[in-house]
């Protein structure tokens, strides 16, 4: 299923790489039916795909008669309309006159923007230096190279395209020099044998899906400078275990380090606001993380089954904790909520099995169903006075559970917020206030607070 779904997201970006014009009725077949091309405004081929099965490709000069002054990327590797991965093996070769292309060590290449645009996969030898003077790397450019175990990569180079290295299953280092301003997506995607790598400190993001599925990478230095961490980005590095974060971060996106089960600790910088959609989903050697003030937003499943997660501080800026934020940490042990946390959504902390004491601040306004549910050794709650609301099945199957206390400006308690606690249960109530009124309804033991009706002092008389 994995591969699947990864196929799946390659061939999405092969198919968003064509012109954004383009249909299936513009894209030509030249007359030996072996070069597919797309016919530019000024009249000239642009090469999009090679479909014949010759060992030895010479790529012509023309096509139809037309041109052939480009090729989009690389023309060897692509899916065809079946989203079935198409690899040519073969060698290739152009004219020495081309005056657009050319080959050096079988290595094609455009003269026009210099750029790489087709490292054959068949090509022999373990190593390879890009030619000083190159200034791109193209997209697809070593798809599937699954011989290279080494590149060198100049400081002419200052792009490197989408899937460029992806599924090099052999590379074991790179080093990207920082003349690189940019690095496309699914970059380096799969090349599971990546050990090393050196990041230029010129690109201002990581892009989606960059280092996915390298398995191998133990460590990783995000450069200064840059401010998100696109999605996907280092999702499924298993063997991840430290990760230094720039003080210009602003943004982790969704899954950007998902199921990176070695990671043991995470410090984020101060400039962080966001953390998105399963950013850590299922690190579950996760032990400790500071989650700086100025982190407005923890997204849906942020840290969803981060097993080894034992204590937690969510600082006043964040407003909002998603649907299933921490759901299932079960080693957490210390929760604190500051003063701010507006809302929780439903299931932020369920299943969080280690919590014993919770205190929920007067900051709540919203809380969304079973927030704590399934909290089984959770022992006494506190609502901090100011909270709005308890929400339906909130603390629904907290077996522990046997004191709660709940201040008069709660004016909602749903159903079923109680259901399953501890036989002993005890609700302490402020005398007239709701909490009172819905325990009283429900049938729910509560207890009313003591209220000092003595005469208050009298200094303001001095004043």
């Amino acid at each position: 299923m994995k591969k699947v779904l990864c196929l799946l997201l390659c061939a999405l970006l092969l198919c968003a790489c064509l012109p954004a014009a383009m249909t299936e009725e513009e894209m030509l077949t030249d007359a030996t039916g072996y070069f597919v091309y797309f016919l530019r405004e000024d009249g000239s081929a642009e090469l999009l795909r090679y479909v014949g099965e010759d060992g030895h490709v010479i790529i012509p000069n023309s096509l139809d008669g037309h041109p052939l002054t480009a090729v989009r990327q690389n023309p060897f590797s692509y899916f065809d309309t079946h989203f079935k991965i198409v690899q040519k093996q073969c060698t290739l070769a152009v004219a020495q006159d081309h005056p657009y292309l050319a080959t050096i060590d079988g290595v094609l290449f455009g003269k026009t923007d210099r750029k790489l645009i087709c490292y054959p996969s068949v090509r022999d030898g373990a190593e390879y230096e890009i030619p000083d003077g190159i200034e791109i790397i193209g997209e697809n450019a070593f798809y599937c190279c699954d011989r290279l175990s080494a590149v060198t990569i100049p400081d002419s180079v200052t792009a490197i395209g989408e899937n460029a290295f992806y599924g090099c299953t052999a590379l074991s280092s790179v080093i990207i020099p920082d003349s690189v301003t940019a690095i496309g997506r699914y970059a380096f995607s799969g090349c599971s044998s990546l050990s090393s790598v050196t990041l230029s400190c010129s690109i201002p993001e990581i892009e989606p899906g960059l280092f996915s599925y390298c398995s191998a990478l133990p460590a990783v230095e995000i450069p200064n400078g840059v401010t998100v961490i696109g999605a996907g980005a280092f999702i499924r590095c298993s063997s991840l275990s430290e990760v230094a974060f720039p003080d210009t971060l602003v943004t982790i996106e969704e899954d950007a380090f998902n199921m990176c089960s070695a990671l043991t600790e995470i410090v984020l910088p101060s400039s962080l606001n966001k953390i998105g959609y399963k950013a850590f989903r299922k690190c579950s050697s996760l032990k400790t993380i500071s989650i700086p003030d100025g982190v407005a937003e923890i997204g849906h499943e942020a840290f969803c089954d981060c097993t080894g997660l034992t204590e937690l501080t969510i600082p006043g800026s964040v407003a909002s904790i998603g649907r299933h934020a921490f759901y299932g940490c079960s080693g957490l042990a210390s929760l604190t909520l500051s003063e701010g946390v507006a809302t929780l959504w439903d299931f932020a902390f369920g299943n969080c099995t280690g919590l014993t004491d919770l205190t929920i601040p007067g900051s709540l306004t919203t809380m969304w169903a079973s927030a704590f549910n399934g909290c089984t050794s959770l022992r006494t709650v506190t609502v901090a006075d100011g909270a709005a609301m308890i929400s339906n099945a909130a603390f629904y199957g907290c077996s522990s559970l046997s004191s709660v206390s709940i201040p008069e400006s709660v004016v909602f308690i749903g159903d079923e917020a109680f259901t399953l606690c501890a036989p002993d249960l005890a609700i302490n109530v402020i005398p007239g206030s709701y909490a009172e009124h819905y325990c009283k309804e429900k049938g729910l033991p509560c207890q009313t607070a003591e209220i000092d009706y003595s005469d208050a002092p009298t200094d303001w008389l001095k004043h």
